[in-house]
């Protein structure tokens, strides 16, 4: 992302909020506030860092522009039109996922790993040997990441959406073209590393030592904005 607007996301006090006040019900203007408080990475287009804000902002005007509630608009131009009959955008007030669906880990807190995803080498020993067991997350609001990730989704059919947003169908082919050419963040392709008692292992694309663990038994995941956390993912973590 090339706005330079401050991730809220990255500080400190968020962090501690999501770790002392998992259910607390985050406003999207709360958010927009949290990050336009922060100073700028740098002026537009001169860099680029990962944001939520820029995704809240976004959101916001959408709604604005259009009348509607976000819901709306993405059951209207996407859910609907793509036949996606197995995704869910929940109330801000709703951290619930729909049936049947795993439970998302973490080692670590949001604020241990917040300026590092890898864990120390002694936490990564202790992990192996199973005296460092991971804290679970499913029951976090997703509220806190609202239009940059709250969107629960079966594998099939957000495997469906992707295919749609990559291969066509979903955005008319000039909104296609600019899209692709802004992207100026190279991204390495997700790719399997190893098997793992709960499923499989997947390197994530931006960090190639941050891996999600997917539990493959189960079907809903909620659907990443970014991955900084290194767990698993069905619930939405990660700054």
């Amino acid at each position: 992302m090339s706005s330079g607007l401050h991730n809220y996301s990255d500080d400190l006090p968020f962090n501690e909020l999501l770790n002392s006040e998992r259910q607390k019900v985050w406003q999207p203007e709360e958010l927009v506030v949290l990050g336009l408080a922060g100073a700028p990475y740098f002026a537009p287009a001169e860099g680029f860092h990962y944001s939520n804000t820029n995704t809240i902002l976004i959101a916001l005007i959408v709604e604005q522009l259009t009348g509607q509630a976000l819901a709306d608009v993405f059951a209207e131009r996407i859910f609907t039109p793509l036949g996606l009959t197995e995704v869910v955008f929940p109330a801000i007030e709703d951290a619930s996922i729909p049936d049947p669906h795993p439970t998302g880990y973490m080692f670590g807190t949001n604020v241990s790993t917040l300026k590092m995803a890898v864990l120390s080498d002694a936490d990564q020993k202790a992990a192996l040997a199973g005296t460092l067991l991971p804290n679970a997350y499913t029951d976090l609001n997703p509220s806190w990441g609202w239009a940059a990730g709250a969107v629960s989704a079966s594998a099939g059919q957000l495997a469906d959406y992707v295919e749609a947003l990559v291969g066509g169908g979903l955005l008319e082919p000039a909104i296609q073209e600019e899209r692709l050419a802004s992207l100026k963040q190279p991204l390495r392709p997700l790719r399997i590393l190893k098997p793992v008692a709960s499923g499989i292992q997947i390197q994530n694309g931006i960090d190639p030592n941050t891996p999600w663990i997917l539990d493959t038994s189960h079907r809903h995941y909620r659907l990443p904005a970014s991955t900084s956390a290194g767990g698993l993912s069905p619930y939405h973590h990660n700054h």
